[in-house]
């Protein structure tokens, strides 16, 4: 603070040459001292800088603090005395020193512009933390706010920012993307498959599984029939939730899809699920698809799984069709 205040509180005195500097030097000591200088009372320090010239900017002065009365309280200020020769250095040393920070700041924008302008880059971020202002502020600072531009598909990941708040359980970022597109979109960008092989929907189960976001997507319009009436994605679904340690949410997604009722069509699907052999996916590091080139439903460890997560009613389905 006190720094600040000699700041403010700062005179600067440009001699022609040595001699006239300490002349001067030496007149200002003997009216501060006479009381000659008006509200200037004392010399409290002072710094004699060619002792130690800064090798870096090679600048020095002599500065002279001084205690000065005001209205109610004193305050500290700084009187300078400085060579021209030095003077004008220092200032040419300022101006390269701009230049060069100028230059520092060209190169930093040169990287940093391109990431703000890069709209794709933006939702992704913000998508990634939940941000449903940020997404509000990129929506609306866009000439496009179309529903297919907020679900626009990454070239490199080939993926929506679904996947991002799926993954990270962003309700609130869900339930806003959900206000802003088309119903169809939505389910076809809940089914897309990225360059890993995972889609949003098995994004969901990945991590911390929130149960109440579970609800929600499933009860979407067209989510469960899109299971019931594909075996593929079905089938995803179950490898999905294999390893998931939430009795809660497996027991939700198993009654969501009906699997529990006793009918002729769950039977018919349990049949298909049976002989179903799902290709082994390309990028996919799990064991069991590592085994063989195809994976069948009732793989051993698979098997063990739907008996020991489903129903009384939903097990004796199952033993019944083995």
């Amino acid at each position: 603070a006190s720094a600040a205040l000699c700041e403010l509180n700062k005179c600067v005195l440009v001699c022609e040459n040595v001699a006239a500097l300490l002349r001067a030097l030496d007149l200002f000591v003997s009216h501060v001292r006479s009381n000659e200088c008006g509200n200037i009372v004392s010399i409290i320090a002072d710094n004699n800088g060619y002792r130690n010239v800064d090798q870096n900017t090679g600048f020095a002065s002599i500065a002279v603090y001084v205690l000065i009365q005001a209205a109610r309280t004193n305050i500290v200020g700084c009187v300078e005395f400085v060579l021209r020769a030095m003077n004008e250095f220092e200032e040419r040393s300022r101006r390269l020193r701009d230049i060069e920070t100028l230059k520092t700041w060209m190169n930093t924008a040169a990287q940093v512009l391109p990431l703000l302008c890069d709209r794709e880059r933006q939702l992704f971020v913000h998508a990634t933390h939940g941000d449903v202002r940020q997404l509000q502020q990129v929506m609306h600072l866009q000439s496009s706010s179309s529903s297919l531009s907020l679900l626009h598909i990454h070239s490199r990941t080939q993926d929506s920012i679904l996947s991002p708040i799926c993954r990270l359980n962003h309700f609130d970022a869900f339930r806003f993307v959900q206000q802003h597109v088309d119903a169809s979109l939505l389910l076809d960008r809940l089914f897309l498959v990225n360059r890993h092989n995972i889609t949003p929907m098995e994004a969901l189960f990945h991590g911390v599984v929130s149960l109440s976001m579970v609800r929600h997507i499933f009860a979407i319009d067209g989510v469960c029939v899109r299971y019931r009436s594909t075996p593929t994605d079905l089938f995803r679904l179950l490898v999905t939730m294999y390893r998931l340690y939430e009795p809660r949410v497996v027991q939700f997604v198993l009654s969501a899809l009906q699997f529990c009722e006793d009918d002729e069509n769950n039977n018919s699907l349990l049949h298909e699920l049976l002989t179903f052999a799902y290709p082994k996916p390309k990028t996919s590091k799990i064991a069991m698809f590592q085994a063989s080139d195809c994976f069948t439903f009732f793989d051993q460890q698979l098997s063990y799984w739907v008996l020991s997560t489903c129903d009384v009613k939903a097990v004796d389905y199952f033993m019944t069709l083995v």
